[in-house]
């Protein structure tokens, strides 16, 4: 049941949303089937302590009155999930879907000869076309100029312009255009080959650039990431990233959080991965933008990896200040269920940046982690601090306990177990060796390095070197 469609479409909501999911079921069955609501409600609360049992369940919602019944227990869920999926096809048409439903009623209009109606809807798309802030937004007008010029065919063929016929025509050219466009570049992002057939011409980037650029910045973005990505015309990434922080608020936050991302990951794999790590500068900066505009955020909710990613690169920026308001401010920003692990792990990882190493055993000891991953990767952090303190009791103790772990779970995978298995070998004869025995420390660093996948590497091989050079 755990990961059945009403849990995955339970999951998917914010709390204001199950509040209002909540009040409608209670309006619609709170009286011809009380069960339904009760139904949700204890769902609820066994998704947050991520312990659903159907038997369970049944009992807490039948009172222990009736025996099991699958066949009840599965029409249940049905209407259930059938009501928030319902609800949320009903949030997307009245926020992000407004074109699309518009579009829908004026086609719907037309078919039923409905024309006040229908010139009631062509207002609403007349104020889509004034904005036109998504790729999408370019396939509705499309269409609905096209239903516009045969609703005038039928009514007043004699008189008939074929001027909204010529407006079809130009917006289904530009969806085209950004259509392909936009595979091209998340092409880029996910690293095709670039033999791929979603190429075009540099003179069909600059046709397009001179047609639709000036009155649609979404093309003059798209122009510039490919140019950029092609080494084309000289594009810098500091003028496209100029481009993008001055046209943002001219686009959908769809298209923004695209268009973010696509030079995010142009930072990591052009540059960063290739050695040039001053782009972790220019990273910042995106994120940084990013979280100031509302960017990265989904409603009111900041996705996890976001969070995790926009303190990794503060920290290695040396923004220590920034990172840390941070995490004040926008922890509480995470699904609920988060925020605690998050907050007390990435203070931990802030605290050791600042060489703060105190502090960070009297936060970790504190803290119980329910997730097996900031379980090791806040071990981790405790092995680099004991070490850094040179506490070596405490570390050798520490690396007894986390190499039992990792034999013993069941949760994580065998080549996982290999990485953190092989970290603790080399910390252990990390700080066993004399410190004067160069042959030795020598080996082990040629070892490490060509070693391939072992947890912060970067930071164990800079403590070997440090021995290396006394």
């Amino acid at each position: 049941m755990a990961k059945s469609k009403l849990i995955t479409a339970l999951k998917s909501l914010t709390a204001k949303e199950l509040s209002l999911t909540k009040k409608h079921l209670k309006s619609k069955f709170g009286e011809s089937r009380p069960e339904l609501v009760k139904l949700f409600s204890v769902i609820l609360q066994q998704i947050e302590q991520d312990q659903i049992d159907k038997i369970r369940t049944w009992n807490k919602v039948f009172k222990k009155d009736s025996d099991f019944n699958d066949t009840k227990w599965r029409t249940l869920l049905m209407v259930l999930n059938n009501e928030i999926v319902n609800l949320i096809k009903q949030e997307y048409l009245e926020n992000d879907g407004q074109a699309s439903l518009t579009l829908i009623e004026l086609i719907s209009y037309h078919k039923r000869n409905l024309p006040k109606h229908f010139d009631s809807s062509w207002l609403k798309i007349q104020s889509i076309e004034k904005k036109a802030r998504h790729t999408n937004d370019f396939y509705i007008l499309c269409k609905a100029y096209e239903a516009k010029h045969n609703k005038d065919m039928e009514t007043q063929r004699k008189n008939v312009s074929f001027e909204h016929l010529d407006k079809s025509n130009y917006y289904n050219e530009l969806f085209y255009i950004t259509q392909k466009f936009k595979l091209i570049c998340n092409s880029y992002a996910q690293q095709i080959s670039s033999s791929t057939n979603f190429e075009v011409s540099e003179d069909f980037l600059n046709h397009s650039y001179e047609l639709y650029a000036d009155d649609h910045p979404i093309v003059k973005l798209f122009v510039a990431i490919i140019k950029l990505n092609r080494q084309i015309d000289n594009y810098s990434f500091t003028h496209v990233k100029s481009i993008f922080f001055e046209f943002y608020s001219q686009l959908h936050k769809e298209e923004n959080l695209s268009f973010l991302s696509l030079l995010i990951n142009y930072c990591i794999d052009k540059k960063i991965n290739k050695g040039d790590t001053t782009f972790f500068q220019e990273l910042f900066s995106l994120y940084k933008f990013g979280i100031d505009k509302r960017i990265l955020f989904k409603g009111n909710l900041l996705h996890h990896m976001h969070y995790k990613n926009v303190i990794t690169v503060g920290l290695f920026t040396k923004e220590y200040e920034w990172t840390e308001d941070f995490i004040e401010k926008h922890t509480n920003d995470l699904p609920k269920t988060d925020r605690d692990n998050a907050y007390n792990f990435n203070m931990a990882k802030v605290l050791f940046s600042q060489k703060k190493y105190r502090k960070v055993i009297e936060l970790l000891h504190t803290v119980e982690y329910n997730n097996i991953q900031y379980t090791l990767s806040s071990k981790l952090i405790q092995l680099k601090t004991y070490y850094e303190l040179q506490e070596i009791q405490a570390l050798e103790a520490l690396i007894e306990s986390l190499r039992l772990l990792l034999t013993r779970s069941t949760k994580i995978s065998t080549e996982f177990k290999k990485q953190y298995l092989d970290l603790l070998k080399y910390l252990k004869r990390l700080m066993l060796l004399n410190p004067y025995d160069k042959d030795k420390l020598n080996k082990l660093y040629v070892t490490l390095k060509e070693t391939r996948t072992i947890p912060d590497k970067a930071w164990i091989v800079s403590k070997l070197e440090e021995k290396i050079s006394k």
